[in-house]
């Protein structure tokens, strides 16, 4: 399955994705960022596997050279970070009759103060595919790993930290919202991760 166009001197498709194994050629990866290139390079990947504190996985060649990958781990936020960002900080406290109404249908949708959430804590993809379409790919693969394992453990909103402005503009685009002003982590509610992934 090619699901991105690759950079014709470097990659042999087709691409996939998959957990990151031994198996798994990952000595030639580079990309800008150095804590992310030795994340993958080294051992650290590996521990956090060890230690059940992520899920990796990897975009591989069918040389099973790794080309991007991506950490998906557990998190919550709690509800009035979430509502707030979604309706505004005096959500609790309703002033129409129009307003109660939704009150009360957001007690029901978020019966408990923290919600489940999965964290897309980094991803990132070989430094000599910039200027292709494979980081839209690797988002693409991203947000269905998420979608499939919201199935299987439920969770209710996707958040990622934005390293900076530029970032939050580009993830702005695929549909993530500020959860707050004070920093860049950002959201997105598990039913748009479904949209995106079902009009794909």
């Amino acid at each position: 399955m090619v699901w991105i166009e690759p950079h014709p001197r470097v990659a042999e498709p087709p691409f996939i994705v998959e957990p990151l194994a031994p198996t798994h050629d990952r000595a030639a990866f580079f990309c800008r960022e150095e804590t992310l290139t030795e994340y993958i390079t080294g051992p650290k990947a590996f521990r956090d596997i060890a230690n059940y504190s992520a899920t990796v996985y990897v975009c591989v060649d069918k040389n099973q050279v790794v080309w991007g990958y991506f950490t998906l781990h557990s998190f919550s936020i709690t509800r009035d970070e979430l509502l707030s960002s979604l309706h505004g900080p005096n959500w609790e406290n309703p002033t129409t009759s129009k307003e109660r109404r939704q009150l009360g249908d957001l007690r029901r949708a978020f019966p408990h103060p923290v919600v489940s959430a999965t964290l897309l804590g980094k991803i990132a993809g070989h430094q000599i595919l910039r200027g292709t379409d494979f980081g839209a790919g690797l988002m693409t693969k991203m947000l269905e790993k998420v979608w499939e394992a919201a199935q299987l453990v439920a969770s209710r909103v996707l958040v990622l930290d934005a390293k900076n402005d530029t970032l939050v503009g580009l993830y702005h685009g695929y549909g993530f919202q500020l959860l707050s002003s004070e920093d860049r982590r950002m959201f997105m509610l598990m039913d748009t991760v479904k949209q995106f992934v079902e009009a794909k």
